[in-house]
């Protein structure tokens, strides 16, 4: 069973403590673990309020606010933006960094992603074949498969191939109950 502490060295880890003192100057100061200064704390102050953890931000609160504020108004619009304006207001930082601050302020960067560009050709057979289907029903769709390849049937003969220029064509199947 590990000692207990006296009274008088409980009594100073209490008021150090309510004094704002850091856990581990208090254990320094008083010649126990940081550990026995902590679980102390935790049964003095029960819902204590901890000091956030890792390095400390180089972009004050004010500057994430005004950057989130042009980029919402749309004076800033890519990370690479963002970037060159911290700099211009006197932040040292990555580029990487310049992202982090953009997340923080629930903004995400991504890449775009490259799509190809639809011709006016493709448009109007989009068009035609989103009005030739449009008063399909739940149970027309469930009768569709979609396929590159198509199946046929000659007697015994089952042949699977490719069907070239109609890939990704509409197959009707015909299901008999």
């Amino acid at each position: 069973m590990p000692k207990s502490l006296s009274a008088d060295i409980k009594n100073d880890i209490k008021s150090a403590l309510l004094a704002g003192k850091d856990s581990m100057d208090v254990a320094s100061r008083l010649g126990v673990t940081y550990a026995t200064v902590n679980n102390y704390a935790n049964k003095f102050f029960p819902n204590r309020q901890r000091g956030l953890g890792g390095r400390p931000m180089v972009v004050s609160a004010q500057t994430k606010r005004f950057i989130k504020i042009q980029v919402v108004q749309g004076q800033l619009k890519t990370a690479r933006e963002v970037h060159d304006k911290l700099m211009e207001l006197g932040y040292s930082i990555s580029y990487k960094t310049a992202i982090n601050i953009l997340k923080s302020t629930d903004f995400f960067v991504a890449i775009n992603v490259k799509k190809p560009l639809l011709t006016a050709k493709h448009m109007k057979r989009r068009l035609a074949w989103a009005k030739k289907y449009q008063n399909w029903t739940t149970d027309d769709w469930q009768r569709v498969v979609f396929s590159d390849k198509q199946k046929s049937t000659f007697g015994d003969l089952t042949d699977v191939s490719n069907t070239g220029q109609d890939q990704g064509t509409l197959l009707s199947l015909s299901i008999s109950s």
